[in-house]
């Protein structure tokens, strides 16, 4: 799993700061900016990127020590497993599996840390549909990654997360359109969303999720 992302990564997590947030996932979360919409919000904190675009959560687990674990995050947002449904022998149960092996090892290692998982986004069907004539992997993709098999993956996320006491995060409700799909104009191949969007979602965020929410707690009891 040594690609140019995880070796990039490996270098940078030597100098990076502890103790930080930590975004981490597939492409979908490497290509949210968030590094640089964080410093424009002028948020606390430190936060780092470390998406890996193509991993479904088998090659996640694979390199969790350099998109985890060697930056010892306080809080971790999680946006891992759309790229397991692009297998046309997607099991949801495997999925929730793989995803339970993440949550027990976040627990072990890092007990104190704050997991949030952002629920998976929706896809526009018809356009993965549309371009699949050309792009065969868009139509290998669709037979599973659809929105009914997304919500359901969501919902059964959203207990697991209630078990391990992680917090569960829906940001979608509008990147949908009238049909409960992800709007055409806010995608290039009804996957992957346009750079301007991630802006909204980022701002959605910030109103869903109290992130100084543990720094309070502390100083509180501290007083």
């Amino acid at each position: 799993m040594d690609n140019e992302t995880i070796k990039r990564y490996r270098k940078e997590n030597k100098e990076a700061e502890k103790n930080a947030i930590v975004f981490t996932g597939s492409s979908l979360m490497e290509q949210f900016p968030v590094e640089a919409l964080w410093k424009k919000a002028k948020q606390n904190g430190k936060v780092f990127n470390r998406g890996v675009s193509g991993f479904d959560t088998t090659e996640f687990l694979q390199v969790i020590d350099t998109v985890i674990f060697d930056l010892k995050p306080r809080i971790l947002v999680i946006n891992i497993g759309t790229n397991d449904l692009n297998d046309p022998n997607y099991q949801q149960e495997t999925l929730l599996k793989r995803i339970e092996q993440l949550f027990e090892q976040v627990k072990k290692r890092l007990p104190h840390c704050r997991l949030i998982f952002l629920a998976f986004y929706p896809v526009n069907e018809e356009k993965m549909l549309r371009l699949g004539r050309k792009e065969t992997w868009l139509l290998e993709a669709s037979k599973k990654r659809n929105n009914k098999q997304l919500m359901q993956a969501n919902q059964a996320i959203a207990s697991l997360c209630k078990q391990f006491s992680y917090e569960f995060v829906d940001v979608n409700k509008n990147l949908k359109d009238e049909k409960e799909q992800l709007k055409a104009s806010y995608t290039s191949d009804g996957i992957h969303l346009y750079s301007a969007i991630y802006n909204d979602i980022f701002q959605e965020l910030l109103n869903k999720i109290d992130f100084e929410r543990k720094n309070k707690n502390d100083r509180n009891t501290k007083e």
